[in-house]
Protein backbone atom coordinates (compact mmCIF):
# COMPACT_ATOMS: atom_id res chain seq x y z
CA UNK A 1 0.00 0.00 0.00
CA UNK A 2 1.20 3.57 -0.59
CA UNK A 3 2.36 5.04 2.08
CA UNK A 4 1.17 9.18 2.08
CA UNK A 5 2.67 10.40 4.61
CA UNK A 6 5.38 9.22 4.12
CA UNK A 7 5.73 10.52 0.17
CA UNK A 8 4.37 13.70 1.83
CA UNK A 9 7.65 13.99 4.59
CA UNK A 10 9.81 12.69 1.53
CA UNK A 11 8.24 16.14 -0.70
CA UNK A 12 8.81 18.43 2.35
CA UNK A 13 12.23 17.75 2.79
CA UNK A 14 12.96 17.64 -1.17
CA UNK A 15 11.15 21.25 -1.49
CA UNK A 16 13.11 22.74 1.58
CA UNK A 17 16.33 21.60 -0.18
CA UNK A 18 14.95 23.18 -3.30
CA UNK A 19 14.51 26.74 -1.49
CA UNK A 20 17.79 26.37 0.11
CA UNK A 21 19.24 25.51 -2.91
CA UNK A 22 17.72 28.92 -4.46
CA UNK A 23 18.91 30.85 -1.78
CA UNK A 24 22.25 29.81 -1.82
CA UNK A 25 22.45 30.59 -5.52
CA UNK A 26 20.45 33.64 -5.37
CA UNK A 27 23.27 35.21 -2.46
CA UNK A 28 26.29 33.61 -4.67
CA UNK A 29 25.17 35.48 -8.03
CA UNK A 30 24.72 38.37 -5.45
CA UNK A 31 28.41 37.91 -4.76
CA UNK A 32 29.13 37.37 -8.29
CA UNK A 33 27.69 40.87 -9.33
CA UNK A 34 29.24 42.37 -6.38
CA UNK A 35 32.82 41.35 -7.53
CA UNK A 36 31.66 42.76 -11.03
CA UNK A 37 30.49 46.00 -9.56
CA UNK A 38 34.20 46.23 -7.81
CA UNK A 39 36.26 45.12 -11.27
CA UNK A 40 34.08 47.75 -13.51
CA UNK A 41 34.31 50.54 -11.44
CA UNK A 42 38.30 50.15 -10.48
CA UNK A 43 39.81 48.09 -13.26
CA UNK A 44 41.62 49.11 -16.04
CA UNK A 45 40.71 50.40 -19.36
CA UNK A 46 39.12 46.88 -21.28
CA UNK A 47 37.84 45.37 -18.26
CA UNK A 48 34.48 45.42 -19.65
CA UNK A 49 35.78 43.62 -22.70
CA UNK A 50 37.41 41.27 -20.34
CA UNK A 51 34.31 40.61 -17.89
CA UNK A 52 32.39 40.32 -21.46
CA UNK A 53 34.71 37.70 -22.58
CA UNK A 54 34.74 35.61 -19.08
CA UNK A 55 31.05 36.29 -18.17
CA UNK A 56 29.49 36.06 -21.13
CA UNK A 57 27.32 38.89 -20.06
CA UNK A 58 26.67 41.40 -23.16
CA UNK A 59 27.51 44.71 -22.44
CA UNK A 60 24.15 46.17 -21.85
CA UNK A 61 23.95 43.62 -18.77
CA UNK A 62 27.42 44.83 -17.33
CA UNK A 63 25.85 47.90 -17.05
CA UNK A 64 23.24 47.03 -15.78
CA UNK A 65 24.91 45.06 -12.92
CA UNK A 66 26.98 47.76 -12.26
CA UNK A 67 24.05 49.91 -11.59
CA UNK A 68 22.73 47.43 -9.32
CA UNK A 69 19.17 46.59 -11.70
CA UNK A 70 20.44 43.15 -12.85
CA UNK A 71 17.50 40.41 -12.19
CA UNK A 72 20.00 38.64 -11.11
CA UNK A 73 18.44 35.69 -13.69
CA UNK A 74 21.62 34.64 -14.97
CA UNK A 75 20.00 32.38 -17.34
CA UNK A 76 17.26 34.45 -18.54
CA UNK A 77 20.26 37.42 -19.22
CA UNK A 78 22.71 34.86 -20.57
CA UNK A 79 20.12 33.89 -23.04
CA UNK A 80 21.36 33.98 -26.41
CA UNK A 81 24.75 35.20 -25.46
CA UNK A 82 26.84 32.02 -26.28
Amino acid sequence: MYDLEKAMTELDDLIGKHEADKQAASESLAAVHGKIREMLDAGPHGIQAALTRRTKYSRQQLDRIRRGLSSGNISAETEGNT
